[in-house]
């Protein structure tokens, strides 16, 4: 059986298609090929900032709570795409993850969250309850996920993710500049599967078999060399 990877990107490139959008009160930048930031103090200066890839839209992200007794401090801010869903067997999330730089932006490194689990103490999916928090055993990120077959727009405000200040080693009255990142994932469990939609669109995906088709998806069962033709000279 083919071994695929769990977590695969929707349609288009990711980076070269990021659109963002950095508010300070009056104030517009429009970067085009860097990630977005904002500065902030750790000492609860907030931070706001707006990104759009994939439909995929962050909102009022606020740095809060900086806890110095238990080394951390709150990530918390809004996300909405489109055209969600979950079945029986597979589902789309938002994989999120946050840089950080104490250098005036010259070096970003990733934050890494206090725990790993499902919906862990402390974390919140906000104002939504039909979705849950995702952080894998290294924590650099969290996957924003139905909890539960269903479909359509998502939002959610007020996801709180709890961020391991003591672990990155920062100084509670430093300066950092934090970028969120949001991408839209989709899972796909091990096994054989097809690709192609079985359809009839523009330009569609299917297996050839005689010329009298061109709908039927292509199937793919093995880690095996795909023939995709037979070329005869």
């Amino acid at each position: 059986m083919l071994t695929i990877p769990f977590w695969v990107a929707f349609a288009c490139a990711l980076a070269a298609s990021l659109v963002v959008s950095i508010r300070y009160g009056r104030h517009a930048i429009h970067p085009r090929l860097r990630p977005h930031f904002g500065q902030v103090l750790i000492l609860f200066l907030l931070m706001a900032l707006t990104a759009h890839a994939n439909n995929v839209v962050v909102t009022n992200v606020v740095l809060q709570n900086a806890n110095a007794l238990a080394g951390t401090a709150e990530i918390k801010f809004d996300i909405s795409w489109d055209n969600s869903w979950r079945d029986a067997i597979n589902y789309d999330a938002c994989w999120v993850f946050v840089k950080y730089s104490v250098d005036g932006r010259a070096t970003w490194s990733h934050v890494a969250l206090k725990t790993a689990g499902t919906n862990p103490a402390g974390f919140s999916a906000g104002s939504n309850p039909a979705l849950q928090l995702v952080v894998p055993s290294d924590k650099k990120g969290v996957f924003v996920q139905w909890a539960a077959p269903g479909n359509g727009n998502v939002s959610s405000t007020g996801v709180i993710l709890v961020w391991d200040v003591a672990a990155a080693g920062i100084s509670y009255n430093s300066a950092a500049n934090v970028a969120v990142q949001a991408i839209e994932m989709v899972y796909v469990a091990q096994g054989a599967f097809k690709v192609g939609s079985g359809g009839t669109d523009p330009n569609h995906f299917y297996q050839y078999t005689d010329g009298s088709q061109t709908t039927n998806p292509f199937p793919i069962a093995s880690e095996a060399a795909i023939t995709l033709c037979l070329i005869h000279i």
